[in-house]
């Protein structure tokens, strides 16, 4: 009772509370909680995944930084500060405890999430292999006896590997990899792309929709990289994810590069920004993509604008 914080879910708050109190202010303190492993607790399991441990941070943009600070990235039992010094030995206790509690490049929470794997040795679970399909084991499977000893069978998709039988399965794919999409006409073009790694590095002028952390990261990205970009959202910039995140006085320190955007959004006009050039197209809806790059929108009532790009992100969250 009492606990506020970036979840809605009482549970969470309460461990947050107690694995890194004073984060959120600031004023970060020792854990209070001490874990302590014990092998006659642990379940027998494997893990599937064709990726290294730490999913999706191994194939962002370099350029790619974390929203929250350093503690609320580590892993519980590993704190950051000591994967940095492993890292670095130069480093002081000091120097990179302050290090841990700033925001953090990709590729370094990649390699962190590798090094917790192998300091947890969970490694002797992986397959790195990629499932075709789960489903339940019926009488005259292999494996399977009848006495409910396998509830599952998980084949693989290179069609080789003997199948995995389980008494339970747990599906934590996430949703990066299916994107939401706006189901207009041209969405489907070489040019457009639901994913800001996957857009041609020689395009200069790159139109991007959204207005979510996703969009947000985008960008900044392409905003660094010198480029020309149009961003069209619904609604004004207040109302927005990004701006209701990043607009206030007190996000100007911490996500600087984010806050500005957010001006940005608010202003009319195209602008120098970040080492490109912005224009934001506030209360506008993407409609057609043809293949010349001529985007038309909408805004409001107003029918039959259009902008001219050599790249489209749609930057509008997974499903």
């Amino acid at each position: 009772a009492g606990l506020s914080g970036r979840s809605n879910n009482p549970l969470a708050l309460l461990f947050d509370a107690l694995q890194h109190p004073g984060v959120d202010s600031g004023s970060p303190q020792p854990s209070c909680l001490q874990l302590r492993r014990d092998p006659s607790a642990a379940l027998t399991h494997v893990f599937l995944d064709a990726s290294p441990p730490g999913g999706a941070w191994h194939a962002m943009h370099e350029a790619t930084r974390t929203l929250s600070p350093g503690p609320w990235m580590e892993l519980p039992g590993f704190a950051l500060a000591d994967f940095l010094r492993a890292r670095a030995p130069a480093l002081t206790a000091k120097s990179a405890a302050a290090a841990a509690t700033m925001r953090q490049p990709r590729r370094l929470i990649a390699e962190y999430y590798v090094a917790a794997a192998s300091h947890f040795d969970v490694q002797q679970h992986h397959r790195p292999w990629r499932a075709a399909s789960v489903r339940r084991a019926r009488d005259g499977d292999a494996g399977a006896d009848g006495g409910g000893a396998a509830a599952w069978i998980v084949e693989s998709a290179d069609g080789t590997t003997p199948p995995l039988l389980a008494r339970s399965v747990v599906l934590a794919v996430g949703t990066a990899g299916v994107p939401r999409k706006l189901g207009i006409e041209g969405e489907e073009l070489p040019m457009v792309s639901h994913k800001c790694a996957a857009l041609p590095d020689e395009a200069r002028s790159v139109l991007v929709v959204g207005a979510g952390l996703s969009a947000a990261d985008c960008i900044v990205h392409l905003l660094g990289q010198g480029k020309t970009v149009l961003h069209a959202f619904r609604g004004d910039a207040e109302t927005t994810k990004v701006g209701s995140k990043f607009g206030s006085p007190g996000a100007q320190s911490f996500y600087p590069e984010y806050h500005a955007l957010v001006r940005a959004m608010k202003s009319n006009g195209p602008a120098q920004l970040l080492g490109g050039r912005y224009e934001a197209l506030a209360g506008a809806e993407l409609k057609l993509i043809r293949e010349d790059g001529t985007c038309n929108l909408s805004r409001g009532a107003r029918e039959g604008s259009a902008v001219n790009v050599q790249a489209v992100g749609v930057m509008i969250g997974a499903s």
